[in-house]
């Protein structure tokens, strides 16, 4: 997976901002949900975008609304266009899946097609971590799959980005969001984008206060 976005680096700097010209409604509707969320935020408020890529267009959209924000991504190409095109964020080249902060670090996190790289096994470990980084009430903004067919055998999706190899792995859409309350969050809205085997399920919770 890291040499894959490695190699894909300059097609994928293409691909990413072209959505919004090949992919309208899909970006209409990415555009009202980032809306909720950066209205969840406090002014200036510290933001974790955990799968950050090459840092368009989300590190670049939440430097513009005046937040302070750091990106982790485990690509080193994808790292050093980040940090080229957002010299204003800390990039951390890092895979999500052993990354660590400490409590209470960020106001908010945001991941966006990056959490379903990992076996779903670890999502619960990932979403668990998330909200020890975030301090109580801060919102998440999350991507995963929506896999309703995934059982002990399966092992996930092998297939290709733009060339390259690259895995997927999901639960089940109740699953995911089981996951999510069991590790502190309250699931404030979700919507699940169906595909032809799949979907695409966006979800905007809330990280419960500790004490309750």
């Amino acid at each position: 997976m890291r040499d894959g976005y490695s190699a894909i680096a300059e097609a994928y700097s293409h691909e990413r901002p072209g959505r919004r010209r090949d992919y309208p409604a899909e970006w209409e509707r990415e555009q009202a949900w980032l809306k909720r969320f950066f209205e969840s935020l406090p002014r200036g408020g510290r933001v974790l975008d955990l799968g950050c890529g090459n840092g368009e267009p989300l590190l670049i959209e939440l430097i513009a609304q005046g937040f302070r924000v750091t990106g982790v991504d485990f690509s080193p190409a994808q790292v050093t266009r980040a940090r080229q095109c957002c010299p204003d964020a800390t990039v951390i080249e890092r895979d999500m899946g052993d990354v660590d902060f400490d409590l209470a670090s960020f106001d908010g996190v945001i991941s966006y097609d990056a959490i379903w790289h990992l076996p779903r096994q670890e999502h619960a470990s990932i979403f668990a971590r998330m909200r020890r980084w975030l301090t109580d009430g801060a919102p998440a903004l999350l991507t995963l799959g929506a896999d309703a067919g995934v059982n002990e055998n399966t092992s996930g999706l092998f297939t290709e980005l733009l060339g390259a190899p690259t895995f997927y792995d999901a639960w089940p859409i109740d699953v995911s969001l089981e996951l999510l309350r069991t590790a502190g969050f309250t699931v404030v809205d979700h919507h699940c984008h169906p595909g032809p085997t799949d979907g695409h399920l966006i979800v905007l919770a809330r990280a419960m206060d500790a004490l309750a």
